[in-house]
């Protein structure tokens, strides 16, 4: 049982969690503004925000006034120059480091390829915590002021342990504790959660963007991903695997997927299928095809479709349907108000793709679920990046919704 110096403890961060979150998803906002966007006193608010602007999280900007006879309004903002935080977005054939300020803006970018380290996981992340050293000082800043590092991974997360379970085409890259690696290598903490999930959670979180509906997300490059958010809560599962929908079966009889299992969707509709449906002696495999190899391919192929190539167009045609049912699947599953689909060939024609893909949801929707808003994603890269500094900006609100669930569970 909490006592009472535990619970009061417990309700300030809450409180401080729900007034940052607040100021994120509104911009400036005053002490008025925001007891009435959480919900908590102005004596509350005004309390908190006086420890946040010692402490230097938040900062006054230029003060207005109310109406006539009501309280002062100073605008309050993120703290631009407060610490920094750190980004690492692995993927398969490569790794991206970045440095964010505390509003999430990135301030430095670099990459990390497996060639120059070898794919032993720990010289990779022993590189990858040098690089993170490297880009703060690019940005100005000093590597030892950086609140923490997120990791957002192409692949299977323990996201409690912060452990990497599997990434595709990645072989040796299993059971991975990544953040106990990192956080030896540089004395941080450390947060870990598959890519796609990082980046969804923190456009919900972070930017104003947020669709309290529900959200769902899918990215189709070398492999499938997904995420569903809604009220600003992911869908986990009970084991942490929820949302999987690269690995729902399209076809028993299929084609052998890297799960082990036949006819998974990622199996029969990512970027390497498009490319082996065009060009068949073309069976390398996403560990053995360079990124800019499979772009060029993968960006030929959608000239060839464009021009009226018959080879070109139905190798579109039967990935885009496949992508079309899979999806119609997942609004009968999750009913969400919006789906956003990113990666290779969405990027590329951004244009053809969804409506060919919105044509094909449409006709196995039921009826009630017909309004569903399906959109282009934004570039995966940033998406995947932002996901992973969005891992340390977004840990108190992570922690708020854990709470408020163990609430619910009582």
């Amino acid at each position: 049982m909490i006592g009472s110096s535990g619970r009061l403890k417990l309700m300030k961060r809450n409180s401080r969690a729900q007034i940052t979150l607040a100021i994120r998803k509104s911009g400036a906002s005053s002490r008025v503004d925001i007891a009435r966007a959480t919900g908590l006193s102005v004596t509350c608010v005004c309390g908190v925000v006086d420890d946040l602007l010692a402490e230097g999280v938040l900062v006054e900007r230029a003060t207005t006034h109310g109406r006539r006879g009501g309280p002062r309004r100073v605008p309050l903002e993120i703290n631009p120059d407060g610490d920094p935080v750190a980004g690492v977005a692995i993927q398969s054939e490569i790794i991206e480091v970045g440095i964010a300020d505390p509003q999430g803006v990135l301030l430095s970018r670099k990459y990390v390829d497996y060639k120059s380290t070898g794919d032993e996981p720990e010289a990779v992340l022993t590189r990858v915590a040098r690089t993170i050293r490297r880009c703060a000082q690019v940005a100005k800043k000093d590597p030892r002021s950086l609140m923490g590092v997120g990791v957002s991974a192409a692949g299977l997360v323990a996201t409690e342990q912060g452990i990497l379970h599997s990434m595709p085409n990645r072989p040796g890259w299993e059971n991975v504790p990544i953040a106990q690696i990192l956080s030896q290598q540089l004395q941080l903490p450390v947060f870990v959660d598959n890519d796609v999930r990082a980046g969804a959670m923190a456009a919900q979180l972070l930017t104003q963007e947020s669709r309290p509906d529900g959200v769902l997300y899918l990215v189709v490059r070398e492999g499938i991903g997904a995420a569903f958010v809604e009220n600003r809560e992911l869908f986990r599962g009970a084991h942490d695997a929820g949302c999987l929908l690269g690995h729902i079966t399209m076809d028993p009889e299929g084609p052998l997927c890297d799960c082990g299992k036949r006819g998974c969707l990622a199996a029969v509709a990512t970027d390497l299928t498009f490319i082996g449906a065009i060009w068949p002696n073309v069976s390398k495999s996403a560990s053995e095809m360079t990124v800019s190899e499979r772009e060029r391919l993968v960006k030929r192929g959608l000239t060839m479709a464009e021009k009226g190539d018959p080879t070109a167009h139905s190798a579109l045609e039967a990935m885009t349907r496949r992508l079309g049912v899979a999806l119609a699947n997942a609004v009968s599953t999750f009913d969400p108000r919006t789906i956003f689909i990113g990666g290779t060939i969405v990027e590329m024609a951004p244009d053809m793709v969804i409506d060919m893909i919105r044509k094909e949801a449409v006709g196995h929707i039921w009826r009630e679920s017909s309004g569903v808003e399906i959109r282009p994603l934004q570039r995966y890269e940033d998406f995947a990046l932002c996901g992973a500094t969005g891992l340390v900006l977004g840990e108190p609100y992570r922690a708020l919704q854990q709470e408020i669930g163990s609430t619910r569970n009582v």
